[in-house]
């Protein structure tokens, strides 16, 4: 059975949702949502069921449904590739199809043309397009377009074989989801519910359709089923349609229906929800308006102005922290603003978005521990190692260590000699005296201490992959980095830096996971110290570090996209300038528009093209728009000169729909009074 729940933006459809779980017969009733909803959509069902919920309720996503259904079916314990696996997986398929190849024939080897690489195979495997159809397509099509294709082709099927041959690529779990539903009905008697999408791709759909045919499937969808001219509900619809062909082809009964069923919310809200896109309203909003729009001459200044307006809301109206959102198209610009600016005005914020592991200090230390024991200890990257403050010694020490160094421009065997080092420590034609003997003697004893476990990483004997994975552990453990960073995700949280420190709990996890990749990956292969510190260079690339929130109650930050079905009472949008909004960033893999329009029609369908995408940021735009049930703030930065930058059109609109609404200065020095340290800053200019 497959149910159709169409609503707009505002409408209660989660509440909807737990009144059906709760009152259906079906003896198991899960929700399956996007990856980032997951966690509020746990707490929320817990909140609305009780406690007790668990026992025949659950919130999943597609990946933690798989992990299900290999629990049930078998096979959850075959070896897995994580991301840093993959980079290296794509890296030995490349190397061995290099002298088949056309376009590619000398091709980077650098993280981003691998990094595209993936996402390509990534688009082929989602919309389940085989090697051998993206051959075919490129001798049929000839020419330069049909050479790339071709060997994007070829590249595909090295990248499958090699996969076939050790662990298993984690974006085929889909299609093993699917095939293990065909085969056990696992899903017999339940009652699934689908809620966040705004479409699925063709591996989801085949998981759906089995879904579908085993139990009862109610799929929400925002959109509406009228009227819409401005096309902001197309891939809503165009997802409705394409899951009632596959329940036809199923013959699957399709039940169809419209939830009216509002959220409590300002007027003025509601009045933008439905004008926000279409036609202009006969008379625009005159009222009491809970929409204000912003202007400040710098980002810093709009996180300024945010922080210092979420304590006034805080302070005066009874608002809690949990209650607050923050986000902006891309929170790339806006990230470490937010992370400073409330830190500074004392605003509680958990930012929902994962962060690189190469803004840690942790990959500095691995690949300069590297670069300093595979090139005889040169001072650039020994002290670069030195520096990362995770290695054991104070700064103090390393300061000391240092100034001698420079002094005497030490390197290679003049840190690994056996003899103490007897050079004055200001230089050359002075006279030793016992405290210069004394401080000598224990910058020797520092030196040895530093250079031991760096020698034993140079000296390891198994020249091999696996080999230099397992020197490369020992070491880490040699200067004890787990505690280390225990010691520095608790100094974090004795800061208040609560979220930080969550993600410095997980760095040595994936540390160890990516050693076990490169020794599961590169096996026997003989390999010198510098191409193994490049390659797992590049697997470490690949991982990213995310924290679920740590406080009950703080402002939640993110990408818009991220903040698109989270209930919140105030939601501020920051950086709403035309060059953000809409986002027409390209699509990461190696697929152009134009090869996706020669792929169509040849009857191969990949990811939406450009113009698709476009419509998909108007959805985005709208969703976030009409979360908040009682305030909207929308904010941009004006820049200057060369970096001048001009309102998107949704700053316009809301102009048009709430004309009295004023415009209100971001920029001014009155936001820093809110809190006592940018107060005291201000005071002191």
């Amino acid at each position: 059975m497959l149910n159709l729940l169409y609503a707009r933006a505002g409408r209660d459809i989660r509440g909807e949702l737990w009144e059906r779980r709760g009152a259906s017969p079906a003896r198991r009733r899960l929700l399956i949502v996007p990856e980032q909803y997951s966690h509020e959509s746990e707490r929320a069902m817990c909140a609305a069921l009780g406690g007790g919920a668990s026992m025949s309720c659950e919130v999943l996503s597609f990946t933690r449904l798989a992990g299900r259904l290999t629990d049930a079916a078998g096979g959850g314990a075959a070896p897995m590739l994580d991301a840093g696996g993959r980079m290296l997986l794509m890296y030995a398929a490349l190397r061995q199809v290099s002298d088949a190849l056309s376009t590619y024939r000398a091709p980077s080897r650098k993280p981003a043309f691998l990094t595209g690489l993936l996402a390509t195979v990534d688009e082929c495997r989602s919309y389940r397009v085989e090697p051998e159809t993206l051959m075919a397509a490129g001798e049929e099509l000839g020419g330069r377009q049909g050479d790339k294709l071709k060997d994007l082709g070829l590249i595909y099927a090295a990248y499958r074989a090699l996969e076939a041959q050790g662990a298993a690529d984690p974006r085929g779990r889909l299609d093993r989801l699917a095939r293990q539903l065909e085969d056990t009905r696992w899903g017999a008697g339940m009652a699934f519910y689908v809620y966040g999408f705004t479409d699925f791709t063709p591996q989801e759909e085949r998981v759906l359709s089995a879904l579908m045919a085993q139990g009862e499937l109610t799929a929400a969808l925002v959109c509406d089923t009228g009227d819409d001219p401005s096309g902001v509900f197309r891939p809503a619809l165009r997802c409705a349609k394409r899951l009632a062909r596959l329940a036809k082809a199923n013959a699957v009964p399709v039940r169809e229906e419209t939830l009216d069923r509002p959220l409590a919310r300002h007027p003025s809200l509601a009045f933008l929800e439905q004008n926000l896109f279409g036609p202009n309203p006969e008379t625009p909003w005159a009222g009491e308006c809970a929409v204000v729009r912003v202007s400040a001459a710098t980002p810093r200044q709009e996180a300024e102005w945010c922080a210092a307006e979420i304590l006034r809301l805080l302070r005066e109206e009874g608002y809690r922290c949990r209650e607050i959102a923050v986000c902006a198209r891309r929170a790339d610009g806006y990230g470490e603003l937010i992370d400073s600016v409330f830190s500074r005005y004392g605003v509680p914020v958990f930012r929902s978005a994962m962060e690189d592991i190469l803004e840690k200090p942790v990959l500095a230390l691995v690949t300069s521990a590297l670069a300093a024991a595979g090139s005889d200890y040169p001072y650039e990257e020994l002290f670069r190692y030195l520096k990362t403050g995770l290695t054991g010694i104070t700064e103090e020490e390393r300061d000391l260590l240092e100034n001698y160094a420079l002094t005497w421009d030490l390197k290679g065997s003049a840190w690994t000699r056996r003899k103490p080092w007897d050079m004055h420590p200001e230089g050359y034609g002075r006279e030793f005296s016992e405290e210069d003997r004394a401080f000598v003697a224990w910058l020797d004893e520092l030196r040895r201490r530093v250079i031991a476990p760096l020698e034993a990483l140079r000296k390891n004997p198994d020249k091999t992959g696996r080999g230099r994975a397992l020197a490369l552990y020992q070491f880490l453990e040699d200067i004890d980095l787990p505690t280390r960073l225990a010691q520095r995700a608790d100094s974090l949280d004795r800061r208040g830096d609560r979220n930080t420190a969550a993600q410095y709990r997980q760095l040595w996890d994936i540390l160890v996971g990516g050693l076990e990749q490169c020794a599961l990956l590169l096996e026997d292969r003989p390999m010198e110290l510098d191409e193994f510190s490049r390659l797992f260079s590049l697997a470490l690339s690949q991982y990213d570090v995310g924290a679920i929130p740590v406080s009950l109650d703080a402002v939640t930050a993110g990408d818009a996209p991220r903040m698109a079905h989270k209930e919140v009472k105030a939601l501020f949008l920051l950086g709403a300038d035309s060059g953000s909004i809409p986002d027409c960033a390209l699509s990461p893999g190696l697929f152009t528009d134009q090869d996706r329009d020669v792929l169509s029609a040849m009857e191969v369908e990949l990811a939406p093209r450009q113009e698709d995408k476009l419509r998909r940021e108007m959805t985005i735009a709208y969703e976030t728009c009409c979360r908040p049930t009682r305030r909207l703030y929308v904010s941009y930065s004006t820049g200057s000169g060369d970096e001048q930058k001009t309102p998107c059109f949704l700053w316009e609109r809301l102009g048009a729909l709430f004309p009295a609404a004023p415009v209100r200065d971001g920029g001014g020095p009155l936001a820093r009074l809110a809190a006592p340290d940018a107060a005291l800053e201000l005071a002191g200019r």
